[in-house]
């Protein structure tokens, strides 16, 4: 969208707490958590659905994600959620937790 096209519609606001693709995958990958934690607070609420709609299914589908990451998400994020992320930190844990039990 062209930046005059963005000012007559009076979006401005909303165009600059948008995160581009990139930003969201390096939420999503979470390479360094502070940087991971900063991004999430500058997303609008819509891209803070999606990005926790997609750790929940890293989660589901098998993959490590950082507890501490995900707590501190949890703590940003203020919608139900947030319990959501919860759940599936329990899920992730129970999992490690089962992997050192011998059989």
């Amino acid at each position: 969208m062209s930046q005059r096209c963005i000012m007559a519609s009076g979006l401005e606001e909303v165009y600059e707490k948008m995160l581009t693709k990139e930003k969201i995958l390096e939420i999503i990958n979470c390479t360094n958590v502070d940087i991971a934690v900063e991004l999430f607070k500058s997303a609008n609420d819509n891209q803070r659905d999606l990005i926790v709609e997609m750790l929940i299914n890293k989660i589901i589908e098998g993959a490590s994600i950082d507890l501490n990451f995900l707590d501190r998400i949890s703590r940003i994020y203020d919608k139900n959620k947030s319990e959501d992320i919860h759940i599936y930190k329990r899920i992730e844990d129970m999992k490690k937790q089962q992997s050192f039990i011998p059989s």
